[in-house]
């Protein structure tokens, strides 16, 4: 069955001008007349194209040894086939090549811009946006506790 934007069912040419996964398909053509019908050699169309990042990685605030997740979701013919290559301050990070990137305990050299680059067989996606992780410090908390015995004073005048 074909898609609604298909023309030319019953002509000699077949056009389908948004061409999109589903239509990845063989394709036969009979053709009829009085003298009968013959049927045409199959065609096979592959559709092929290069990976398309959809949903790109949201700059982070994290708090020191908390957890960063970057994510970013991509659109493409061979979803299976998809490689992801994760950088930081423009270097490759070594080892990250899933959908997400996540750094389970922050430090301070995690701070930087971070991307992602997707490849098929059909090429690379180019970059993604550039995600920012800025790492805070917490303020430290000082308790100090009396180190002699209390001294009680009075306050006001005496009766």
């Amino acid at each position: 069955s074909f898609s609604s934007n298909v023309t030319g069912i019953n002509s000699d040419t077949l056009v389908i001008p948004d061409v999109r996964s589903s239509d990845d398909n063989n394709y036969t053509c009979v053709t009829s007349n009085e003298g009968g019908s013959v049927l045409s050699e199959t065609v096979q169309l592959t559709v092929t194209g290069l990976p398309v990042v959809v949903v790109v990685p949201s700059s982070l605030t994290v708090e020191l040894t908390h957890m960063a997740t970057f994510t970013t979701v991509v659109a493409g013919v061979g979803s299976d086939d998809f490689t992801y290559q994760w950088l930081r301050n423009g270097a490759i990070f070594d080892g990250e090549i899933m959908s997400n990137l996540t750094i389970t305990s922050v430090n301070t050299t995690s701070a930087g811009m971070y991307a992602c680059t997707v490849t098929n067989l059909y090429g690379d996606s180019g970059f993604s946006m550039v995600a920012m992780l800025t790492v805070t410090v917490p303020t430290p908390t000082v308790t100090i506790s009396p180190s002699g015995p209390i001294q009680r004073a009075m306050v006001g005048s005496p009766q």
